[in-house]
């Protein structure tokens, strides 16, 4: 007997191409593989209403899919239609993290449960919303406008990605329960130090009763890597990071607008 396999895959730069889409190659290729009896979960820094989105924006609707958001802080089945983990920043840690960004010049936001929560708009918020459909509220007053436990926050800069670096310096000199990466040379998210794309996958497996052997991760970008590390297999894309492709055990031949992933997961149907 053959053991499912589950498959946690990064979507943008891995799973979707540079337009936000699939192939009908791609599609196919993951039909097969959860035809096959394995599973499938999407796995993002963005929030779980947004990759709800893609999910139903590209008619993902397979067999046993989960999504996990937040970089591995929430966790949705997808036929249960029910969180089933959950982990969070504290509510003073995102107005903390949010105001320390805006006194340094660079945009910041949050989430609730629906809906992003941002102080202000700019260019670099318009530029986050291209790809992303989740509902907005603009606050002024963010102690006020939070009202639950988020699951992170998402600082962007376009133009000099040395002031995330120096963002990223002072929250952790401030907070040592709490990891900042990058999921894009201009996105840098910040989440509990407990969560992580890595994490996820660790709790997920334990809760499907599934041997971490038997999982395959995915990914292109610095908070990709360490669900690449906790993977039986790992898969690093050809257009990702130098850091992925030397961790992972195989890298693609082809990028993410080629049908990269779908190469390498024919050999797992």
């Amino acid at each position: 007997m053959i053991n499912r396999k589950i498959l946690f895959t990064d979507l943008d730069g891995t799973l979707l191409d540079s337009k936000k889409q699939i192939s009908r190659r791609t599609y196919d290729v993951l039909d097969n593989f959860t035809k096959a009896g394995n599973l499938l979960a999407l796995s993002s820094g963005r929030d779980i209403n947004s990759i709800g989105n893609v999910k139903e924006d590209l008619r993902l609707n397979f067999p046993g899919m989960f999504l996990i958001g937040y970089n591995g802080g929430q966790i949705f089945d997808c036929t249960a239609k029910k969180t089933i983990y959950r982990n969070a920043l504290k509510k003073e840690q995102a107005v903390s993290i949010i105001e320390t960004a805006l006194q340094m010049g660079i945009h910041c936001h949050t989430y609730s449960e629906t809906h992003i929560i941002t102080p202000a708009n700019g260019k670099e918020f318009e530029y986050y919303l291209r790809a992303i459909k989740t509902p907005v509220i603009y606050a002024t007053d963010l102690a006020l406008a939070i009202t639950e436990e988020p699951g992170k926050c998402i600082a962007i800069e376009l133009d000099d990605k040395t002031k995330l670096e120096k963002l990223r310096a002072k929250i952790l000199n401030t907070y040592d329960n709490i990891t900042s990466l990058f999921s894009s040379p201009v996105y840098l998210e910040f989440f509990p130090a407990s969560s992580g794309k890595g994490s996820a996958l660790i709790k997920l497996c334990e809760i499907l009763n599934i041997p971490l052997a038997d999982s395959i991760a995915a990914g292109d970008q610095e908070n990709d890597l360490s669900m690449l590390k906790a993977a039986g297999t790992s898969i690093a894309m050809c257009n990702g990071m130098e850091a992925l492709k030397e961790t992972a055990d195989i890298v693609t031949e082809k990028d993410n607008n080629c049908d990269g992933l779908a190469e390498v997961l024919v050999y797992y149907i």
